[in-house]
């Protein structure tokens, strides 16, 4: 049963479909106890315990999957961190039940899990990778615990529409640390070079004008309705951390929404709200609130990369009458795209004061 935890046109995890099996017990809640394997170099006393974990878990590391090639580099799923499917050998947990015993819960746990909304590399099945139900579906429902980590690589549209809607299913309740890419190609009407615009209280990315005035308001008067009041239904959910990516020409607008981003606090019922502010604030402070620093890098696209409408005539049939087109120009001869701007922003648990 356990060959390989993959990420591939077949996705075989560690079976199929678990809901197509009998319901076995898993070999990890056998009562009967497993042989000490002291013949074994990891259990002689040669090898401390520490460095045999250490051994264990470094065979069970994620890593580039050998044969299926690597994602389109000319195209947007493709990104520093995100080049490669994914796999993870797990023939060590088939050795014997005792190594079993000491490392079931790690394929589950190091894999990446990552999802595509949408815009998946081609490789990748679509029925998988844009749809968190049917992923998780294969795995099996005592897996659910020790998936920790997850990522979304969402457009606008599915933040805004579908994200809310799976926060609250079984497969999310382990998640703590979540993190949302936002890549050039996922604002709304990019391919237009449209105005940056996101709203995680009403869901209106789209409407650049109505966001930009209700960012115009002070906190207490904002209200949480959309996709920022879903996390509260991801029960042990500590850190949320998104990255907000886009060229270079609109240094200026991402730099006003990551300002925005980092006043965001969103509700997470009795347990607090997820925060970027720094430190502790009373009630009673009435100076600025300070807030966490927000990490940035760049990185040079592809020609995907490249609006519709050229960023700087604003034309549709850009004639290089300016000498930034003219460089545009030179650099998609070369098969080259805009400088692409990252900004991430984490925030963090804290109880609401």
């Amino acid at each position: 049963m356990f060959q390989r935890y993959q990420q591939s046109p077949a996705n075989h995890f560690e079976s199929s479909d678990s809901s197509s099996y009998p319901s076995l017990p898993p070999i990890h809640e056998k009562p009967t106890l497993p042989r000490r394997q002291l013949l074994s170099p990891f259990y002689s006393g040669i090898l401390p315990a520490e460095i045999r974990t250490l051994i264990f878990t470094y065979a069970l590391t994620p890593s580039a999957h050998p044969t299926i090639p690597s994602y389109d580099p000319n195209s947007d799923t493709c990104r520093p961190g995100d080049r490669n499917p994914i796999i993870v050998y797990t023939a060590l947990l088939s050795t014997c039940r005792r190594i079993y015993h000491e490392t079931y819960h790690l394929p589950a746990h190091q894999f990446p899990h990552r999802f595509y909304c949408y815009r998946e590399p081609e490789d990748l099945s679509p029925r998988l990778f844009n749809n968190p139900d049917v992923y998780f579906a294969r795995l099996q429902p005592w897996q659910y615990e020790f998936v920790t980590r997850a990522t979304f690589f969402t457009q606008m549209f599915w933040l805004e529409d579908s994200f809310p809607s799976i926060c609250g299913n079984i497969y999310m309740q382990n998640i703590t640390e979540l993190k949302i890419i936002i890549r050039r190609g996922d604002w709304w009407w990019n391919e237009r070079n449209a105005q940056l615009a996101i709203d995680p209280y009403r869901g209106e990315g789209q409407n650049f004008a109505a966001v930009n005035e209700y960012m115009k308001r002070p906190l207490e008067q904002r209200s949480w309705q959309s996709w920022g009041a879903a996390f509260e239904r991801m029960g042990r959910l500590r850190v949320l951390e998104m990255e907000f990516e886009t060229s270079e020409d609109k240094r200026a607008e991402l730099g006003r929404v990551v300002e925005w981003a980092r006043s965001w606090e969103f509700p997470m019922g009795e347990r607090g709200v997820l925060s970027m502010r720094k430190g502790e604030r009373d009630q009673r402070d009435v100076g600025p609130v300070e807030y966490e620093e927000v990490r940035s890098w760049e990185w040079r696209g592809k020609t995907v990369h490249w609006s519709g409408e050229c960023p700087y005539c604003r034309s549709h049939s850009c004639r290089n009458s300016l000498e930034k087109c003219r460089e545009k120009s030179a650099l998609k001869r070369r098969g080259e795209g805009p400088m692409l701007l990252v900004k991430c922003c984490k925030w963090t648990l804290r109880a609401e004061e």
